[in-house]
């Protein structure tokens, strides 16, 4: 039990600092252009993630922390967080009521959660 917790634990630590490292470099241009083809990168990837495994509570906390870390590197781009937290909560809710337990389920939530998530970007 208690190397499920380390687990755990190194899992939290390895995606929040992915989370950090892509918020404090990369804060509103979430995009590369290679060749004049734009090609969309993974960023919610780490914050999706968190929020899935985590749920509400440590995603919040999360993202309260990377949100102080987009004030302190770009300040100017900080705006752009409202992608993550969107994106948090939906993936912490459909994790909290058992939404991910079948793959038709998955699928759908996916689905909905990156429509809803283009309305916002």
């Amino acid at each position: 039990m208690k190397k499920i917790k380390i687990i755990s634990w190194m899992i939290l630590i390895v995606l929040s600092s992915s989370f950090f490292y892509t918020v404090a470099n990369h804060s509103g241009n979430y995009f590369a252009n290679i060749d004049e083809d734009v090609v969309a990168g993974f960023y919610l990837l780490p914050a999706l993630f968190i929020a899935g495994l985590y749920g509400y509570y440590v995603s919040s906390i999360v993202f309260t922390i990377a949100f102080g870390v987009a004030l302190y590197f770009k300040m100017d781009d900080a705006y752009a967080m409202i992608t993550h937290m969107s994106a948090m909560a939906c993936f912490s809710l459909c994790g909290q009521y058992f939404w991910f337990k079948s793959k038709l389920r998955t699928f759908l939530t996916c689905t909905i959660s990156i429509h809803i998530l283009q309305s916002y970007s």
